[in-house]
C-alpha cells in the first residue's frame, strides 16, 4: 500500500488549494483503488476549503479537524494535509453514519458498518474512524457501539480536536464532504490489509505507585476510590489540591481493565459532590494510579514509540495521532514532537492531534481490543 501526502496553507482561495493538492497527488499514476484522509485547522472549514477539496478529489475522502498537523517535514497549525492511500490490492470503502446523539447510535453506526460491508463485497478487516464531540454520548461508550457492529475489529482513529478549549469547534469531514457535529465517519480496508498498532501514554516514572480501587461508580461516574472522594483520595496520597481551580488535564487516571491492559484516561467533569465524570468507564472493583504528564514523559514516550516502530518490519506508511494535551503541554515549543517524529521516519506518514484516541491494545493473551484512550502518542503502521 502506498501514502501520498499533500497539503496547502491556503485557506480562502478553494480552487487554488485544491490545484496546490492536486498537482502534489500526481493522480494520474494512482493504483486501482484510492482513498483519503483529510486533517486540517477548523479555519479551512470555515472558509469552505476543506469540503470543495474533499468533493472534488478523484477519490473518496473522510477525516476531521486538528490543532496542529505534519507530514514528510511539512507542518504546521493552518495546513490541511492529504493522505491518499492507493493500493492494487486492497480496497477501502468511505462511509458515514447518520445524526446522532438521539438514542439512535446503535442503529446508525449498525447501519454504517452494514454499508462498508457492502461497499466492499466481504467483512472489512480494519477501520480508520473519526469521532464528533457528542455532549450526550462520550467517545468510549460510541466506540463500544461501534465495536460491536463490527464484530471486534479493529479500529483506529480519533475523536475530532480544535482550537477551543471545549473543542467545540472540531469537525469530522464526512463521506459526502459535508462538514459535521454529529456523525461518525470512517475509512474501510479489505485485500491485503496487514495493520500494526502502537500505544504509549504516560512514562513509568510519572506514574505514582499507590494501587487504588473503585469503590462506587456509575457508569463514567466515579463516586469513590477506596471509600473516599476523588479529591479526598487524591489528598491521601499525597497529592495538594483544592476542589477548585485544579487543573486535571495533567493527572491522568492509569487504569487497570485487566490481562495487561493500562488506559490512560482524563477526567472530564468534577460534580459538586466530588465524584467525577470519567473519559472511559471504571466499574466497581478497577484498579488505578495517577500520572502526571509533563514534557519529560511526553518526550519519553516518543522515543519509546519510535524504538518500537523501527524495532519491527518497516512499514509502507503510517498513521501517527497523538493526544492534544501532549502538544500543549510542549508550550512554548509545542511543535517540538512533531519534529522528533519527523526526523526519525524515511517512510510516508501523516500525523495529526487528537481529542482522544482509538487504539487496540493487546492482552497478554495476544487478543486485541479496540480501546479509548487519552494523553497518548498512539500510530497505526501499514
Amino acid at each position: 500500500m502506498e501514502m501520498r501526502n499533500a497539503y496547502t496553507t491556503e485557506i480562502d482561495e478553494a480552487a487554488d488549494a485544491l490545484g496546490e493538492i492536486l498537482d502534489q497527488l500526481d493522480t494520474a499514476t494512482l493504483k486501482a483503488n484510492t482513498a483519503g484522509v483529510i486533517s486540517c485547522h477548523p479555519d479551512f472549514i470555515e472558509s469552505g476549503v476543506a469540503s470543495y477539496i474533499a468533493e472534488r478529489l478523484p477519490f473518496p475522502v473522510v477525516g476531521c479537524t486538528t490543532i496542529y498537523g505534519s507530514a514528510n517535514g511539512e507542518m504546521g497549525n493552518y495546513l490541511l494535509q492529504v493522505a491518499a492511500l492507493t493500493a492494487d490490492d486492497a480496497r477501502f470503502a468511505a462511509v458515514t453514519s447518520g445524526p446522532l446523539g438521539g438514542g439512535n447510535e446503535k442503529e446508525a453506526l449498525g447501519a454504517m458498518a452494514a454499508e462498508a460491508r457492502e461497499a466492499l463485497g466481504e467483512e472489512p478487516k480494519l477501520a480508520l474512524i473519526f469521532f464528533p464531540v457528542l455532549k450526550t454520548v462520550p467517545g468510549d461508550a460510541l466506540l463500544g457501539i461501534l465495536d460491536a457492529a463490527v464484530g471486534g475489529m479493529p479500529l483506529f482513529g480519533t475523536v475530532v480536536a480544535g482550537s477551543e478549549p471545549d473543542l467545540s469547534d472540531g469537525r469530522v469531514l464526512a463521506a459526502d464532504g459535508a462538514a459535521s457535529t454529529d456523525r461518525v465517519a470512517a475509512l474501510f480496508f479489505a485485500g491485503a490489509v496487514n495493520p500494526r498498532f502502537y500505544v504509549y501514554s504516560i512514562a513509568n516514572k510519572n506514574i505514582r505507585p499507590n494501587k487504588a480501587m473503585v469503590t462506587d461508580s456509575d457508569g463514567y461516574v466515579v463516586k469513590k476510590i477506596n471509600g473516599l472522594s476523588y479529591f479526598d483520595y487524591l489528598r491521601s496520597v499525597g497529592m495538594a489540591v483544592e476542589n477548585e481551580g485544579v487543573d486535571f488535564t495533567i493527572f491522568p487516571n492509569m487504569v487497570d481493565y485487566g490481562g495487561g491492559r493500562v488506559v490512560a484516561l482524563g477526567v472530564y467533569h468534577v460534580f459538586e459532590d466530588g465524584s467525577i465524570l470519567s473519559a472511559g468507564k471504571m466499574p466497581v472493583g478497577t484498579t488505578l494510579t495517577i500520572g502526571v504528564v509533563d514534557q519529560d514523559s511526553v518526550f519519553s514516550t516518543d522515543y519509546s514509540a519510535l524504538a518500537a516502530i523501527k524495532a519491527d518490519e518497516k512499514p509502507d506508511c503510517l498513521f501517527v495521532v497523538p493526544c492534544i494535551t501532549r502538544y500543549f503541554m510542549l508550550a512554548p515549543d509545542s511543535a517540538a514532537e512533531a519534529r522528533k517524529i519527523d526526523d526519525a521516519f524515511d517512510m510516508p506518514y501523516t500525523l495529526f492531534y487528537s481529542g482522544g484516541e482509538i487504539c487496540p491494545l493487546r492482552d497478554e493473551g495476544g487478543k486485541l481490543y479496540n480501546q479509548f484512550h487519552n494523553y497518548s502518542l498512539t500510530a497505526l503502521a501499514l
